[in-house]
């Protein structure tokens, strides 16, 4: 049952992040019409209904599992009467989970990525600020001095009104040449993903990587 609720929390999470994408303030991913239904006011909205389940039902999980840890509290080793208690949660819990892993698992299949949406997003260039500090520390600077190079740069940039590229190409060749001359990288969306390459990080690299080991350990 704790395995349920560990699971059914991390889909709570999963529906939590695709009903914000999905939103109009994001409009990163276009949820599939078997999984939402149409709203009683509004012609042109997609409620993300079976999202919201998946995500309410962890805390049914979750009770399932306070349930369980309530009843062994004052029980002594060994089987007790009591522990007839114990087959609803689990049936319970594991009814639930499986439900719900099957809702995630048609939603994923189903979704409609809006990629340049997606990718203009990301190439903001305030999120470049991060890979930038980075990239000096990996050239041998201190991350705290990094840190505040960088820190300086966005607020040169926001005081005069001109990009952060632009404040960085002129400031840099003084600080970090190396850094400098692979600003055009260093501000490529594409690129800066491609970065995050440690095991568990965001690059396709790492993520095909954890893919990988999850089918193996399937198989």
């Amino acid at each position: 049952v704790y395995g349920c609720a560990q699971l059914q929390t991390h889909l709570a999470r999963i529906s939590e992040d695709l009903i914000h994408f999905a939103g109009p303030e994001y409009a990163f991913v276009t949820l599939p019409e078997a999984f939402t239904t149409g709203s009683s006011l509004m012609p042109q909205k997609k409620n993300p209904d079976a999202l919201e389940l998946v995500r309410g039902k962890a805390a049914r999980v979750d009770g399932d599992l306070l349930r369980l840890l309530a009843l062994l509290k004052g029980l002594p080793a060994g089987y007790q009467k009591d522990l007839q208690e114990d087959k609803e949660a689990v049936f319970d819990a594991a009814d639930t989970a499986l439900g719900s892993v099957a809702v995630m698992t048609g939603v994923v299949r189903g979704l409609g990525l809006n990629r340049e949406t997606m990718r203009a997003a990301a190439g903001r260039e305030e999120m470049m600020a991060a890979g930038l500090a980075v990239a000096l520390a990996r050239e041998g600077m201190p991350f705290r001095k990094a840190h505040h190079v960088v820190g300086a740069l966005v607020g040169e940039s926001q005081k005069s009104g001109r990009s952060l590229k632009a404040v960085a190409a002129e400031r840099l060749p003084a600080v970090s040449p190396a850094v400098a001359a692979r600003l055009d990288a260093l501000f490529d969306p594409l690129e800066a993903v491609k970065a995050k390459s440690l095991r568990g990080g965001a690059g396709p690299d790492a993520v095909r990587a954890s893919l990988d080991a999850a089918a193996a350990r399937v198989a």
